[in-house]
């Protein structure tokens, strides 16, 4: 089961400027940080990172698949992350809106392991106050 009220809280914080910050790093630079502000879309650019706090915060490895698919069907560098619930096969992508009418292909997903958790989903549990 899908909580709610996490994915909620999640999505409400991507119109805040200390959150769109997070987008920016040393590995793409600003890239994510400017097509979000280009697109309007507020969850442009933060699959991983949303998919990364939902999974540690709702039972990590043991009920969640961390996937990403590489498509050619998919707009910007065609990478996107999404979680798959290992017992229910339910696809939840937090982000989906960033790309409208386009049918994501979840097939493609292949599971990514997460051995830590990443600065920015510190940074980020902190902002969303949990």
């Amino acid at each position: 089961m899908i909580n709610k009220y996490l994915v909620d809280k999640i999505i409400n914080s991507f119109d805040k400027e200390e959150v769109k910050q997070l987008l920016k790093n040393d590995i793409v630079g600003d890239y994510w940080y400017d097509i979000n502000k280009a697109s309007d879309i507020n969850t442009t650019g933060f699959c991983y990172l949303a998919s990364e706090i939902y999974y540690h915060l709702d039972g990590k490895s043991k009920k969640w698949w961390f996937k990403e698919i590489t498509s050619e069907l998919l707009p910007y560098n065609g990478k996107h992350f999404f979680l798959q619930n290992k017992e229910t096969d339910e696809i939840l992508d937090i982000t989906k809106s960033q790309f409208g009418d386009i049918e994501i292909p979840y097939h493609l997903g292949k599971s990514k392991g997460i051995r830590f958790v990443s600065k920015n989903c510190n940074k980020f549990k902190k902002l969303l106050e949990i």
